[in-house]
């Protein structure tokens, strides 16, 4: 089980290890003694760390599933935006006669 979360565990490991020395220096090494967050803050701006951390490592870490390994771009696809699953003679786009004659001119399509 651990296995399928490796690589969102790898990525939000390396996140995080980014993130904690920005959040020391606002802690600690910020210049102004006024502009250094309290305990509050700094436990606020940690846990929007975590979970800015969190949703980058979710959403790079599910391109490295085993499904996404490329072998879908190779098959031809029997559907999609150009194509209708109906037939090409429902495809064309065009109504028949028998359609058209039982239109009124404040119909629509």
């Amino acid at each position: 089980m651990i296995k399928d979360y490796l690589p969102h565990l790898t990525f939000f490991a390396v996140f995080f290890t980014a993130a904690v020395p920005v959040l020391y220096y606002l802690s600690r090494k910020n210049p102004d003694p006024r502009f250094r967050p309290s305990f509050g803050e700094m436990s606020l701006l940690t846990l929007f760390a975590v979970f800015i951390c969190g949703g980058m490592a979710l959403g790079i870490g599910s391109l490295f599933k085993p499904e996404n390994d490329g072998s879908s771009l190779k098959k031809k696809s029997s559907e999609g935006p150009g194509r209708a699953a109906a037939g090409p003679e429902e495809n064309s786009g065009r109504r028949s006669s028998q359609d058209r004659g039982n239109r009124r001119q404040t119909d629509r399509n």
